[in-house]
């Protein structure tokens, strides 16, 4: 009953098939899982890069399958593919977290800087200098704190001369 959800009209029947086999077994179901990363809807997209990140260590298959979700015109996709990496902190993510200080969407860069940060991933610090005068203040702000994560001179640097920066943030 389950596996033929998946192949319905109805997304919101696409989507529990899904997660349900992905809850199951995913390595059992990894077709369907597989091809649910290219469905029209991308509600059924994140259950499915959710499913295939739900062990630890994520195999490079399914890793390769995710980091590839990376380029999705949805940016929540993109948030989720940082999200399933970085949770098993899967090899593949430091290439995504650099190319997501590129995204359009804000929000996907603020997560890159926060992970790029957290991994204290030290070829990223030139691009968060660069950061430091962006005209979104979350970026800034979050960029200030990785540089502080990562270190090294280029940071230390760069951050000593927001000292006197007029705004306490």
């Amino acid at each position: 009953y389950i596996l033929g959800m998946a192949d319905e009209e109805d997304p919101v029947r696409r989507l529990m098939a899904v997660y349900a086999l992905g809850a199951i077994d995913v390595k059992a179901y990894e077709h369907i899982i597989l091809h649910a990363l290219d469905d029209p809807v991308p509600d059924v997209r994140r259950v499915a890069l959710e499913a295939l990140g739900r062990d630890c260590p994520i195999p490079p298959k399914y890793q390769e399958a995710i980091a590839s979700k990376f380029s999705d015109l949805e940016s929540e996709i993109r948030l989720t593919v940082i999200s399933v990496l970085g949770n098993c902190n899967a090899s593949c993510l430091n290439d995504c977290l650099l190319l997501g200080l590129e995204d359009s969407d804000p929000w996907v860069r603020v997560r890159c800087i926060e992970n790029l940060g957290r991994r204290a991933v030290s070829a990223a610090a030139p691009r968060l200098v660069e950061f430091l005068e962006d005209d979104n203040e979350l970026v800034v702000i979050k960029a200030i704190e990785a540089l502080g994560s990562i270190g090294g001179e280029l940071a230390f640097r760069s951050l000593l001369a927001l000292i006197d920066n007029e705004n306490p943030d």
